[in-house]
């Protein structure tokens, strides 16, 4: 399975792919750090699933989502968050 990491953290980022390359079906395809770089990520490198942030910078994880589904409806976007 394909993923693309979408979390302006850059720890939540590196621990979520340090996690699933352990796993031998995944492959994380890249990391970007707001919704806009999601879209533009999907489509050089069309991932199977997007695991989005909803808050960050320019575009956050729901502009993302939108933008993504209404181009690329095959791929699947898990919302990962946490709130204070």
């Amino acid at each position: 399975m394909k993923i693309l990491i979408a979390d302006d953290d850059e720890l939540v980022c590196e621990g979520l792919k340090l996690i699933l390359d352990m796993e031998d079906d995944f492959e994380v395809l890249g990391i970007c750090h707001n919704g806009k770089e999601a879209f533009e990520n999907c489509e050089k490198l069309m991932p199977d699933i997007v695991l989005m942030d909803i808050r960050m910078p320019e575009a956050d994880g729901v502009i993302g989502t939108k933008m993504i589904k209404e181009k690329f409806n095959q791929v699947k976007v898990v919302i990962l968050t946490t709130f204070k």
